[in-house]
């Protein structure tokens, strides 16, 4: 499934988000990441179908210290 992702990363708290190579950007979540199955993935939900052209995601404020 992850392959075509060519970014494929995570802010924590077991959710993922992928880019793909037409800057689309989605939004994954794992209910339990811990049990090494992708049975209980929820997505893709679509943060932009294309044109993402942002390199990263920030923190969102007051969640790092």
């Amino acid at each position: 499934m992850w392959q075509v992702f060519t970014d494929l990363f995570s802010p924590g708290s077991s959710v993922y988000f992928g880019h793909n190579a037409d800057g689309g950007r989605y939004h994954y979540i794992d209910d339990n990441p811990c049990d090494g199955s992708g049975a209980d993935l929820r997505g893709p939900d679509t943060v932009d179908a294309q044109g993402w052209t942002q390199a990263c995601c920030p923190p969102a404020p007051g969640t790092v210290g």
